[in-house]
């Protein structure tokens, strides 16, 4: 993700404003100019006092970051808001949502670690929050009570809240004296500050501690200020590492650089360690990583893979309920293998949380969203931004037309139930016998033209190909070669002929591949890359730079094990091709996820 339109020239270099936003760089940011918050808060209600506990990630810097702060947010999937101080000239970025703390920042900080006391005020923040969660100190003013005093050692006293004052003079005194209740049990709170395992320090993180102040080296302990004084020469002091490190031309920069992030996490609970090409003219360097990806998806990434699986449906059922016996509801989902449920997952966080996440069918989740205001407020609003390129656009803009409708309640006049009807007619597989037979009078309506569309961002690439892609290895037989076998790699991404336009110009966009129909089968139309330097120079690195997300970025990681065999002739001896064979019964429908 690149830093685009940056506030002010004369403050970032030529380099910084190309630069990346990596987890690591984040982190740094943080340790610098960010902090975690508990706030006591209470209500009334019915002359009786209920108190809970608010939990804020914070970034506030000068307002000549704010750009930086912007992509910050956007690496998090928009989550937040963002505030601007006129008195101050400062910026203030803040997540407030339990659900986007729970299932974003504090995943993302348990990847990217903070160092010293901010680390210890990460995982007493994250304890508060996971608490909360269970809404336990609701039913339990002993629980309560015990994150108060740890929400104290989070914040300065007086940034727990004015609410304080309505606690009782003895539970005051615990929290000043930091002093836990009896009977209450904190040791999932100790185990995980005494048995955290820190990562090592990484070049990306320094940058991000250093991008606004070079004494911001102070915010680290003296081991890891020793560690940053190390990469440096002797003759530069530790302040000047941001000067020094800019500096530097491209290759000397890289050589200092540890391996860059590719956005690779653990989502299973099977880590797979697998390498990776980076293309650089006409040699590949191998790099090694881990698991899946682990910030969440691009907001085009989400598009991409929605022209692939999503669906619009408008569902209208008998009911005594309504006037004219029919109700309405609009409905979006994403039905996907249980194995990709953590893939739902990601996408409800970019979407605020909206929707449900439930089982479908055999071995099968759904993503449904049906809340009228969720749809406006949260999907539509999305789509609006990030627009769907397929044919699959045209369902769109009926399923959009008929939420109007329903926004306005003209579908509860008979003339507005007619016009949904008609709408419906030409959307997905159109009228059940059952509405052809209520409403027999219906003209469909004509479906919206979408016309060619051009590829808005890689990253609609990746999400496409995360839902319609596929790596193949192939295995045949082969007179030709020693081990009797020949091996050959294949990436294709089939969708219906409709949008064979929109296919087609993959080829160009790649550089690479051919588009063929789908055998017999006319309606199916498939972008396909057969060529092996085509793979090794084009295809990996792009996946490497825009990575698939859900358990396909496992087929692909084992899918550059075997170009890895192959780009080292491995795979021509029998050893190289039982390995590949072993590879390849673990991908696809092979591969097993627990």
């Amino acid at each position: 993700m690149k830093v685009t339109n940056i506030f002010n020239k004369n403050i970032l270099n030529k380099w910084e404003l190309n630069k990346k936003i990596t987890g690591d760089y984040i982190a740094g940011f943080v340790q610098a100019d960010g902090y975690f918050s508990a706030v006591l808060t209470s209500k009334t209600r019915n002359s009786k006092r209920y108190f809970n506990i608010s939990l804020v990630f914070t970034i506030v810097q000068h307002e000549k970051y704010k750009d930086l702060i912007l992509e910050i947010q956007k690496y998090f999937g928009g989550i937040g808001n963002w505030y601007f101080n006129k008195n101050d000239k400062t910026i203030r970025y803040q997540v407030t949502k339990q659900s986007d703390l729970l299932n974003i920042i504090i995943p993302f900080f348990m990847k990217h670690h903070l160092r010293g006391e901010k680390l210890l005020g990460f995982l007493r923040f994250k304890y508060i929050a996971e608490v909360v969660s269970t809404k336990a100190h609701i039913k339990n003013k002993d629980i309560l009570l015990s994150l108060v005093v740890i929400a104290s050692q989070i914040n300065i006293k007086d940034k727990l809240g004015n609410k304080i004052r309505y606690l009782k003079p003895d539970q005051i005194y615990y929290v000043i004296n930091n002093i836990q209740p009896e009977g209450v049990d904190i040791t999932k709170l100790t185990d995980s500050i005494n048995n955290f395992q820190l990562n090592s320090l990484t070049i990306d993180y320094i940058h991000g501690l250093f991008e606004t102040d070079s004494g911001n080296f102070k915010k680290v302990n003296k081991e890891d200020q020793d560690y940053i004084q190390n990469l440096l020469p002797k003759e530069i002091e530790i302040w000047k590492f941001k000067e020094y490190y800019k500096n530097l031309d491209d290759k000397l920069r890289s050589g200092l650089q540890n391996p860059s992030e590719k956005s690779l996490i653990n989502w299973s609970k099977n880590s797979r360690s697998f390498s990776t090409f980076t293309s650089r003219k006409n040699t590949q360097s191998i790099q090694a990583f881990e698991g899946l990806p682990n910030q969440n998806p691009s907001p085009w990434f989400v598009t991409g893979f929605m022209d692939g699986e999503a669906s619009f449906m408008i569902k209208i059922i008998k009911s005594s309920k309504y006037r004219l016996g029919w109700s309405v509801q609009p409905v979006f989902q994403i039905k996907l293998h249980e194995r990709d449920k953590e893939l739902l997952n990601s996408f409800q966080a970019i979407f605020e949380g909206a929707g449900t996440i439930t089982k479908g069918g055999k071995n099968t989740v759904v993503f449904m969203v049906r809340s009228l205001d969720q749809i406006s407020n949260v999907l539509i609003s999305h789509l609006e931004k990030y627009p769907l390129i397929t044919q699959k656009l045209a369902d769109y803009f009926i399923f959009k037309e008929v939420v109007g409708i329903i926004q306005r309640k003209e579908h509860l006049t008979p003339e507005g139930l007619e016009k949904v009807v008609a709408l419906k007619a030409n959307l997905n597989l159109g009228l059940s016998d059952e509405l052809k037979a209520a409403f027999p009078n219906t003209v469909p309506v004509n479906r919206p033209l979408v016309e060619n569309k051009v590829i808005p961002d890689p990253n609609w690439v990746a999400g496409f190909a995360s839902a319609e892609g596929c790596f193949f290895v192939r295995i045949r037989k082969s007179e030709t070669h020693k081990t009797g076998s020949q091996v050959e790699l294949r990436f294709s991404i089939s969708q219906h002929s409709r949008d064979e336009i929109l296919m087609k110009s993959l080829v160009n966009y790649f550089g690479v591949g051919t588009y063929l129909t789908a055998g017999s089968n006319k309606d199916l139309g498939n972008f396909e890359v057969k060529k092996f330097s085509d793979i090794l120079n084009k295809i990996i690195p792009f996946f490497v730079n825009y990575p698939i997300f859900g358990v396909k970025a496992l087929d692909f990681a084992d899918w550059c094990k075997v170009a890895e065999l192959m780009k080292n002739k491995a795979h021509l001896t029998n050893e190289g091709l039982e390995k590949v064979r072993q590879i390849k019964a673990g991908m696809n429908t092979g591969r097993e996820i627990e």
